[in-house]
Formats: C-alpha cells, sequence, structure tokens
C-alpha cells in the first residue's frame, strides 16, 4: 500500500502541478491572442475609415465642383430668363400698338365706307 502511495501521490501532484501551470500559460496565451486580434481589429478599422475619410473629401470635392457648374448654369439662365422677359413685354407692347393701329384703320375703313358707299 505504501508503495501504492509513493507512486500514486507523486504522480497526482505531477498531474496537479502541470495543469496549474498550463492553465496559467493558456491563460496569458489567450489574453496575449485577444489583445493581437484587439490590434488587428483596430487596424482594420482604422484603415476602413482612412479609406472612407479619403473617398468621402473625394465626393465632397466634386459635388462642390458641381455644385459650382451648376450655379454658373443657373445664372447663364436667370439671365436669358431675363432677357426673354424683356422680350416677351417689349413685344406685348408691339402687340398692343399694332391692335389700336388696328382699331383705328377698322373705324377709317368703316367711315369710308360709310361716305362713298350711300346705298347702306
Amino acid at each position: 500500500m505504501y508503495d501504492l502511495i509513493l507512486i500514486v501521490v507523486p504522480s497526482i501532484v505531477t498531474a496537479v502541478t502541470t495543469w496549474a501551470f498550463s492553465r496559467r500559460k493558456y491563460r496569458a496565451e489567450t489574453r496575449a491572442d485577444e489583445l493581437d486580434n484587439v490590434e488587428k481589429a483596430a487596424r482594420i478599422w482604422r484603415e476602413l475609415s482612412e479609406d472612407l475619410e479619403k473617398r468621402m473629401k473625394d465626393e465632397i470635392k466634386e459635388l462642390r465642383s458641381e455644385n459650382i457648374t451648376i450655379q454658373d448654369q443657373f445664372t447663364i439662365v436667370l439671365a436669358e430668363n431675363k432677357a426673354l422677359k424683356e422680350q416677351m413685354s417689349a413685344l406685348e407692347k408691339q402687340l398692343k400698338e399694332a391692335r389700336c393701329e388696328n382699331q383705328k384703320l377698322l373705324q377709317e375703313l368703316k367711315r369710308f365706307n360709310k361716305n362713298y358707299n350711300p346705298t347702306s
């Protein structure tokens, strides 16, 4: 029995000691792996955010350029619109004058017909 205890007890102590140290080692490795994973994830997010920031800056620059082009075109359209309104106003004035002239001519024509056409 004593021989059995001499064989079993050191084996159990060795197994428990090995398990305890292995557990510490695995915990340390797990923490190191977790830190590496966090570092990798942070690097990936940083790269993605830098890429996104660059793309956003490029898009903003392009939109500003398009906005300037649209503003220039809008200014041109406003000037054309103003010119067309002025032209329309002048044409309306001419039309009004032509109608007045037409009325005068119709009245003279009626008087002329009345004076030279005594049968009416």
